[in-house]
């Protein structure tokens, strides 16, 4: 009888060895087509039956991959316990542990990462900063930011990646979605995560009134078969970059398929052609930004020759309308780690997410500017912005100054994150923040043109004025008409430009609300001073058969004295005109008092009655002949009744010419 016993013993444990094989077997099928999900679920079946070390690495490894960061910590303290030897088993359990916000347990097992493996000191004694770094920020977290959560775009899935696109925004999102292309019943899902494959939405938006619609399907033209993520459009919105995937089989891997990335761009919604670059058979392609103009490109590739996992490149367009060579953004921004997500800020500024730098854990934000073609000045976000989890995809909408702190700067905008408290997979999230300055001098730059003839303007004097201080400063255009005049941020300036028979241009400046660097370029029109040339102004308005100026008109003439402040020099008449209709002597008599009433307004806002005169023409020089056959229509005769001034002296002696 006990042998019998023993028989079935014998016969249950092969039984059950067999079963866990074929699991395991299983499970080992799916890991190696990047089938995680479900991978997982067959090595914890498999788990159940035997208990070794190889089948609680792949559980490991699949909650690493699948981002079940609690999950991830429980099984990496089990395969400590089953094996405290291996040196990687410490560093998986302290990645874990990060991710989880446990930084003091995780500077102790990085501390035994780096105590029981070779070459890696410096490694291990990086990411013990890192845990440092993180405790201080959560312990004295940045009073000056916010962070919220978009409830209206959140849900269980994967939502990320807002992006500005017309009235609303785009953003990449997992969440189901009613396929056109496909049969209902054979929609696909994403072997990786268990949920669908990334698609492009859109959604209407007004954020300063916390208008929000309902998202749907940016476009079957551009969504693809698996995912299409990560849109991003040049400043006239006309052209569209960006990625998607698919799964190859390389020489390298043979029939294990390994996830690329391409890039694809399309012009006024036509074809999406792919991007030249794309090579998805040696390396991924992704993460496209482009700058305002659309010649530039930056993207993220793993390609050999890099620094580190994934790095930040750009190509520029040439003439041609083709992308020249690409460049590594250089190691002012990549690291040994990864590089993801750039988005710009105008064209010098750039956020993006990397795990190579002192930070919290997984993707952190950081912010790099641009300095003569070099990328450099790299600035952490700081908590709560970034945290123990992912976060990437910062998109800034509003910049504004600091009023008591000329050298701090706040933003506004969304970002993307994994972290504890979001609905989904990714969430995204609304912020204001203050941080340093991206630069402590603007230029403000640009080329001085006659407006005429469009010709450049030499040896311009451009007058710059600190409104706060009061203090001016004096600076010329070149030879070729070139200026570039240097102002601090967060001031509020007045530029007046002046030349010799030229009137005078003058623009209030305030470098506290750019959101964009290349708004401080600005080409800038002279009109020419030609004497006894009559310019009209427009919308001067009268009480019918009067000379009283009515309210509508007070606008234009208060430039016209603008006009003659920034312009001391020039002596002024004021003409009046009315139509042909009505006798002369009434027209002629009534033009003058309205010349007059023109004049007694300039000089009562502060110009010397000596630089002004007021003439009536009446009738007498019509635009349109209205007399003599010709009948006028009312349109006509409001062409013939006008305001007009004319410069008839440049005074040379500026002495005088305030008087």
């Amino acid at each position: 009888m006990k042998r019998f016993l023993g028989m079935l013993t014998l016969v249950g444990f092969i039984c059950s060895a067999e079963l866990s094989y074929g699991q395991v077997e299983k499970a080992d099928q799916e890991f190696e087509q990047l089938s995680y999900f479900s991978a997982l679920e067959l090595y914890k079946k498999a788990f159940e039956q035997t208990k070794t070390v190889p089948i609680l690495q792949k559980i490991v490894e699949c909650c690493k991959r699948t981002n079940r960061y609690k999950e991830w910590e429980s099984w990496a303290a089990k395969l400590i316990a089953a094996d405290n030897k291996n040196p990687d088993n410490y560093l998986t359990y302290g990645d874990a542990l990060m991710r989880n916000g446990k930084y003091t347990d995780a500077k102790q097992a990085y501390y035994l990462y780096g105590r029981y493996s070779n070459g890696k000191l410096f490694e291990s004694q990086f990411l013990q900063a890192s845990c440092d770094s993180a405790l201080n920020q959560m312990n004295s977290p940045i009073t000056t930011a916010t962070v919220k959560t978009l409830d209206v775009l959140s849900t269980p899935y994967s939502d990320w990646g807002l992006t500005k696109y017309r009235n609303g925004f785009v953003f990449s999102s997992d969440r189901p979605w009613e396929q056109k292309t496909i049969d209902k019943n054979e929609k696909k899902l994403y072997g990786w995560t268990g949920r669908p494959f990334l698609k492009i939405f859109y959604v209407e938006s007004d954020p300063e009134k916390n208008s929000w619609g309902t998202p749907t399907l940016f476009s079957d033209f551009f969504n693809g078969e698996y995912h299409t993520a990560g849109a991003a459009f040049n400043e006239r919105q006309n052209t569209v970059f960006f990625t998607r995937t698919r799964f190859v089989n390389t020489p390298e891997t043979g029939t294990k398929p390994v996830l690329r990335l391409e890039i694809f761009m399309s012009e006024a919604w036509k074809e999406a052609k792919p991007f030249k670059y794309n090579s998805i058979l040696k390396y991924s392609v992704g993460d496209p930004a482009v700058t305002s103009d659309g010649t530039r490109l930056y993207f993220v590739s793993d390609m050999q020759g890099g620094y580190g996992g994934t790095d930040i490149y750009y190509c520029d367009m040439g003439a041609d309308g083709e992308w020249g060579p690409f460049k590594n953004a250089g190691p002012g921004i990549n690291t040994k780690g990864d590089e993801r997500f750039p988005t710009l800020m105008g064209d010098n500024v750039m956020f993006f997410s990397s795990n190579g730098r002192i930070g919290m854990g997984g993707l952190d934000i950081y912010r790099a500017t641009q300095e003569k073609g070099e990328w450099k000045n790299v600035l952490r976000m700081d908590y709560p912005i970034n945290s123990p989890q992912d976060d990437f995809s910062l998109v800034v909408t509003k910049i504004s100054g600091v009023p008591e702190n000329a050298d701090k700067i706040k933003l506004e905008g969304f970002f993307s994150s994994d972290r504890f408290d979001s609905k989904g997979a990714d969430d995204i999230y609304q912020f204001t923040c203050v941080m340093p300055q991206f630069q402590k001098e603007y230029y403000y730059k640009g080329r001085t043109m006659n407006k005429e003839t469009g010709l450049p303007i030499t040896n311009v004097t451009i007058t710059v004025t600190d409104l706060s201080s009061k203090v001016s400063t004096t600076f010329k255009s070149n030879d070729k008409g070139d200026y570039e005049v240097p102002l601090k941020p967060n001031r509020q300036y007045e530029i007046v430009m002046k030349k010799n028979n030229y009137f005078a241009s003058k623009q209030m400046f305030n470098t506290g609300d750019k959101l964009r660097m290349d708004m401080l370029q600005s080409d800038l029109t002279f009109d020419p001073i030609v004497l006894d040339r009559s310019i009209r102004l427009n919308n001067i308005y009268y009480d019918f058969n009067k000379s009283t100026i009515t309210a509508e008109s007070q606008a234009e003439l208060d430039n016209l004295v603008g006009v003659m402040k920034e312009n001391p020099e020039i002596i002024v008449e004021l003409g009046a005109h009315t139509d042909s209709r009505g006798d002369a002597a009434v027209n002629l008599a009534l033009s003058q008092k309205r010349a007059q009433a023109v004049v007694d307004y300039v000089v009562g806002k502060g110009i010397p009655a000596t630089r002004i005169t007021g003439k009536g023409y009446g009738k007498t020089k019509p635009l349109v002949m209205c007399e003599g056959g010709n009948e006028c229509s009312e349109a006509e005769h409001a062409l013939n009744r006008r305001t007009e001034f004319k410069v008839t002296r440049v005074r040379t002696d500026m002495a005088a010419a305030t008087k």
